[in-house]
């Protein structure tokens, strides 16, 4: 984990992990972007893209907008986000933000497994997979043609089953 890692805050106390040297190294349009090719760029990237949403400096579908890659699926995705897009929900169950898997990697594709802290689960974690793909020299979130992020249920993952988001200040 990058010495430099620290939390971004967003809208109604939620934070999500960004490192000046693994990324968002740069601002594109006002956009937190370019992120290092390699398996923890993958997993900076797929959070930014997945709690953007919750950036007061923009809305839900200019930071979605942003983050997914083109397909058929990418307005579905974010007008479903758009629906279900209020932070103080995802606050209220306590969800937040706890590590990743990088369940495959190449120069071009990723699949990670984003970890969150979910009281209600289990085993006190849930897993959401994504895939990343590379565009344009950054990862951007690829989305299924039906909106969703993965074919697959959420899994339940306990401690030292991820990578957990350490080094900075939550």
């Amino acid at each position: 984990m990058p010495s430099d890692l620290t939390f971004k805050a967003g809208k109604s106390g939620l934070s999500w992990p960004v490192s000046r040297t693994v990324g968002p190294t740069r601002v594109i349009d006002g956009f937190d972007s370019c992120f290092a090719r390699s398996p923890l760029g993958a997993a900076l990237a797929a959070q930014t893209a997945i709690y953007s949403q919750y950036d007061p400096s923009h809305t839900i579908q200019a930071a979605l907008g942003h983050y997914i890659v083109d397909s058929p699926g990418k307005a579905k995705s974010i007008a479903s986000a758009v629906a279900a897009g209020d932070p103080s929900q995802v606050q209220s169950i306590g969800l937040t933000p706890a590590g990743f898997t990088v369940d495959s990697f190449t120069s071009t594709r990723a699949a990670v497994t984003l970890v969150y802290v979910l009281p209600s689960s289990a085993t006190g974690y849930v897993g959401e997979a994504c895939s990343m793909v590379w565009v344009d020299g950054d990862w951007n979130l690829s989305v299924l043609d039906n909106g969703s992020l993965t074919g697959g249920s959420a899994t339940t993952p306990s401690k030292g089953d991820f990578v957990a988001w350490s080094g900075g200040s939550n």
